[in-house]
């Protein structure tokens, strides 16, 4: 591909799809972001694709994904394989290429030899390019999602992951599975107390992190967003009716200052964790002791407050202030077209 070709960056996740275009002068262009529960309707993705990019020009397609991982696919190898296919079909005339674990790019089809090599990769094209921002610099990229989160560490520009795939990640601590939308609350907390009682949570999937950010006010109302628990809109009286239901109560008895309480207790549990798993990647990763701390993603915002309170004296760098929020939300999707411009 020419370096002055025009590209669109594609992150396909099972939740959403984000995508972003770089001009042939390096300049960005556009970035836009759209719910679409891949697990649900895989058939629907290039459909959804199109829709997501609707009249923007470009001349190549630089691919990342996560979404091979959802259950409406028997292994990863087959998760892989639609979602290039998908792709293709929603993008037939512009050459497609395949960013992979091993920090290059493939060939649509050479990217299917080995299949796990294009799984999951989307940490490491953000990881790259941020590297890329920052070369003289030593930081912890803390990428917060709607389902997960990545804790990366970036020595003098290089990027010292330990792991690569999803269960090496998950080993390491660099990948947990815990974002502020998706996450089902009794991952975080089996009991809660809720105005001087403590109860036993549901185990059942009756309400997520979206419903307590949404309560606390740090995620703001979507009424006609229905990617919740129960399929009802995203708005603060069904949070608090979801979250109702995770002491077996109704909005009858269950008001918004219990759904904080709650909520309250929902973000503490996911703050620590998070802190635990940044703690845990920072003891083996061998940092300077001058780190940084760089946020991105659509919980840039949890970020930001774990390292106020939990890392004072380490630098923050946020994404969507340097840029733009959509910039951060959409920031794989940038990275992997800027990478491919650059090294294709």
């Amino acid at each position: 591909m020419k370096s002055s070709s025009s590209i669109l960056g594609i992150d396909v996740g099972g939740a959403s799809l984000k995508g972003a275009i770089i001009d042939a002068d390096g300049q960005p262009r556009w970035a836009g972001a759209r719910r679409f529960p891949l697990w649900k309707h895989p058939e629907r993705l290039a459909d959804e694709l199109q829709t997501l990019v609707a009249r923007q020009a470009f001349d190549g397609v630089a691919l990342t994904m996560t979404g091979e991982l959802c259950d409406a696919f028997e292994t990863k190898s087959i998760g892989v394989q639609h979602i290039i296919e998908q792709t293709k079909l929603a993008f037939p005339s512009a050459p497609l290429f395949v960013w992979q674990v091993t920090g290059r790019f493939a060939h649509d089809l050479e990217s299917l030899i080995d299949p796990w090599q294009s799984a999951a990769s989307n940490w490491l094209a953000l990881a790259e390019y941020v590297a890329g921002l920052f070369p003289d610099r030593s930081f912890l990229l803390v990428d917060v999602g709607s389902t997960t989160t990545d804790v990366i560490p970036v020595r003098d520009g290089i990027v010292i992951a330990r792991g690569r795939t999803d269960p090496d990640r998950l080993a390491t601590r660099e990948l947990l599975y815990r974002g502020v939308r998706r996450t089902p609350i009794t991952s975080l907390l089996h009991e809660a107390r809720i105005d001087g009682i403590t109860y036993s949570l549901m185990a059942e999937l009756f309400a997520t992190t979206l419903d307590a950010y949404l309560v606390l006010g740090k995620i703001p109302s979507q009424p006609d967003d229905h990617d919740t628990a129960d399929g009802r809109a995203e708005t603060i009286p069904f949070a608090i009716d979801r979250l109702a239901r995770m002491i077996g109560s109704d909005r009858t008895r269950f008001v918004l200052t219990h759904a904080q309480e709650l909520a309250t207790q929902i973000e503490a549990e996911h703050r620590r964790q998070t802190v635990h798993a940044v703690e845990q990647v920072v003891a083996t990763a061998d940092l300077p002791t001058d780190f940084s701390i760089i946020a991105s993603g659509e919980g840039e915002w949890l970020t930001a407050e774990i390292a106020r309170t939990s890392f004072p004296s380490i630098k923050l760098i946020s994404l969507a202030e340097k840029f733009t929020p959509m910039f951060s939300r959409a920031a794989c999707a940038w990275a992997v077209a800027y990478l491919a411009q650059h090294r294709l």
